[in-house]
């Protein structure tokens, strides 16, 4: 890209997305950033999180929290980004950093494989679905909680790793198995440095987190 984009406007849904903010930071790109929540960083409780967005201001990120986005029009060689009630905003570029959800419709669905929540595959602790000799591993599949022993569905990385070389063990023969996900992660923001660790799909007070 030979130009900058200025302004650049950010939606945001959920805090595994934030890896843009990462990348737009090191080419120096500061820009508006809009969430239908009231806040950033949704595990986390209001009052840190207050932490987080003073560290978003103070490094020239324009925070419009509550807003929803309607919709999207091309104006002046750039894009009108038209919020619900509110005058709309103008970027030269928009980025949907809006998360994840599985999509097992045509596939799974369609398969016979028993599905769990949000539409995820459910699979035993060797990564089996419900139908022999087909497996499933990473965001698409539902997990247990290690510590409360509960089904959810948590998308990181490193468990989906992990699921895919136990699988892979169990394909060829091996006997692994998956012990569960604990849900906890670790993002940088600016010059600070968060944590959360989730025990539930959604957030609640039994959340731990901190920056």
């Amino acid at each position: 890209m030979q130009t900058i984009p200025n302004p650049l406007y950010w939606q945001v849904v959920a805090s595994l997305d934030w890896s843009w903010q990462k990348i737009c930071e090191s080419w120096g790109w500061m820009s508006p950033l809009s969430s239908v929540q009231k806040q950033l960083m949704n595990p986390f409780d209001a009052d840190i999180a207050s932490f987080i967005h003073n560290e978003m201001r103070k490094h020239g990120v324009k925070l419009a929290l509550g807003h929803t986005v309607e919709g999207f029009e091309e104006r002046d060689g750039g894009v009108d980004v038209l919020l619900k009630d509110e005058q709309p905003l103008h970027a030269d570029m928009v980025i949907l950093a809006i998360g994840v959800s599985p999509e097992t419709t045509h596939l799974a669905k369609d398969a016979g494989l028993e599905l769990g929540i949000k539409g995820s595959i459910v699979v035993n602790d060797r990564m089996e679905t419900s139908i022999s000799d087909i497996y499933a591993v990473g965001d698409a599949v539902q997990v247990k909680h290690f510590v409360t022993g509960q089904d959810t569905l948590l998308s990181l990385a490193g468990p989906a790793n992990k699921q895919g070389r136990i699988a892979a063990d169990n394909i060829c023969g091996g006997d692994s198995h998956y012990t569960g996900s604990q849900g906890s992660s670790v993002i940088k923001i600016f010059g600070m440095t968060c944590r959360y660790y989730r025990r539930q799909m959604r957030p609640t007070p039994k959340n731990r987190a901190g920056c």
